[in-house]
């Protein structure tokens, strides 16, 4: 279908407010006054329009109506002709914010989002281990652990185990493939550390700088509180017009399941705290936010644990198996160790899965963590029973139905939200393994022509 020599259409999700500029001489009054005051919206998905937007270009073929666009990021000073701009995407992690307390008493901010668009009530789903690095390692890159590499907290060297921050993920990052896009990003994160996992240097800006603890306000872990991110996004972030894709982490939750439980009445307080957080930023996206998409997921769940940590390496030392062990909360990852068979005969391991033919991962019963721990921490994670995630996607832009509809009908990984924000943001990320939310949508399969592109659009 041709809409016009000067329409450009990019892959991926566009955005575009396109003026209708003219009509044939010779049209009736009525005709030529209804032309002149239309102004379209339309969205293009991987080279296809929405159904409501087909039908706007096909009225404008039909009375031969000339639709100008321009690439994303080229702005024109004639008034009739304005820029086309990519979806706004805000990427939102609220650390260990357990699924199933999101509802009206403690999440009515998330729950009012969610009625902008849609959430997967079943959640989504970790990667393992159900920790924090890997799981923000794959929502960056698409890939699962064994890919890019951050398996547990902490990344085995072949020497030693050091802390995944001071690496990085294998794989190319959503900021890497923005940037080389000529997008914009941001990177605000609660968790310093995050700045290194998730490779967000090359955002166009980050917070903390260097991923260094930053002088501000800190939770009892000694991460940045809540508030100190919002402040961070006034100070540090140009707008929400003014950049594609923005990340913002939240770690309040995180710390207060570990303190107090994951269903405790102190850790619900901050849940509450955590919510409030979260419509303050939402209303710093109502000026631009009929070209915004909101993501709101959790890295993991928690557990309630209680007792001592099961000290797996002293277990391996007295029955003389091989292997290096390296605790991660409710699970542990084993460097060259025993086969599942023998891991799976010892007292304190539930469950063993092989990752690649080195390393495994096993797990302990409900309850129970793996070495050195403390009493007076009642919450945990890494395990399978901290997988579910909290999936929720809203916004003013049309395409958040689409989304919607997506997660009606399929559980979400980790590994999926990379590859979902670069078809709406409008860039590739080839590497990544997990499947776009965009994927086998109910889109119209009717194309938009596409013209050569030049460097001018």
């Amino acid at each position: 279908m041709v809409v016009g020599a000067a329409v450009v259409v990019m892959t991926a999700v566009v955005v575009g407010v396109a003026d209708v500029v003219g009509a044939d001489e010779g049209d009736d009054e009525l005709h030529a006054a209804a032309i002149t005051a239309v102004v379209i919206r339309i969205t293009v998905i991987n080279g296809r329009l929405l159904e409501r937007d087909l039908m706007a270009v096909t009225l404008c073929e039909a009375f031969d109506v000339r639709i100008i666009r321009h690439h994303v990021g080229k702005r024109s000073d004639s008034c009739q002709d304005r820029a086309v701009e990519t979806v706004k995407v805000t990427f939102v992690i609220e650390d260990a914010m357990p699924n199933r307390w999101v509802g009206p008493d403690v999440t009515p901010n998330l729950l009012e989002l969610a009625s902008t668009g849609g959430r997967c009530e079943a959640g989504g789903q970790a990667v393992m281990s159900s920790a924090t690095y890997p799981n923000h390692a794959s929502f960056v890159t698409g890939l699962q652990p064994t890919d890019h590499g951050v398996m547990v907290n902490r990344v085995w060297t072949g020497g030693e185990f050091v802390g995944s921050e001071s690496i990085g993920p294998i794989g190319e990052t959503i900021f890497e493939a923005a940037r080389r896009a000529g997008m914009s990003t941001a990177a605000l994160l609660g968790d310093h550390k995050l700045v290194g996992v998730t490779g967000a240097q090359v955002a166009d800006v980050h917070w903390p700088p260097d991923g260094v603890r930053p002088d501000v306000e800190l939770d009892e872990f000694q991460y940045a509180v809540n508030r100190a991110v919002i402040d961070a996004y006034d100070s540090h972030h140009p707008g929400p017009g003014a950049v594609d894709l923005t990340v913002v982490h939240f770690n309040d939750p995180d710390t207060a399941c570990h303190l107090h439980g994951p269903d405790s009445a102190a850790a619900r307080d901050r849940m509450r705290l955590t919510d409030a957080d979260l419509g303050q930023l939402l209303e710093r996206l109502r000026p631009e936010w009929d070209d915004t998409v909101v993501i709101v997921v959790s890295d993991h769940d928690q557990e309630t644990v209680w007792g001592e940590g099961f000290d797996l390496a002293e277990e391996f030392r007295r029955k003389g198996l091989p292997g290096i062990v390296e605790p991660e909360g409710t699970c542990a990852l084993i460097i060259d160790g025993p086969d599942t068979t023998t891991l799976m005969g010892l007292d304190g391991v539930d469950g063993a899965v092989v990752l690649d033919s080195s390393s495994t991962l096993v797990w302990g019963p409900e309850g129970q963590v793996f070495g050195l721990w403390f009493d007076f921490l009642h919450g945990a994670h890494g395990g399978p029973r901290c997988r579910e995630q909290v999936a929720v996607v809203g916004g003013g832009h049309p395409v958040v139905a689409e989304l919607a509809d997506a997660l009606n009908h399929r559980r979400p990984s980790a590994v999926d939200w990379a590859p979902t924000i670069a078809d709406l943001c409008g860039f590739d990320l080839p590497g990544a393994t997990g499947r776009s939310l965009l994927s086998g949508s109910s889109l119209s399969d009717r194309s938009v022509n596409r013209p050569a592109a030049s460097p001018e659009g």
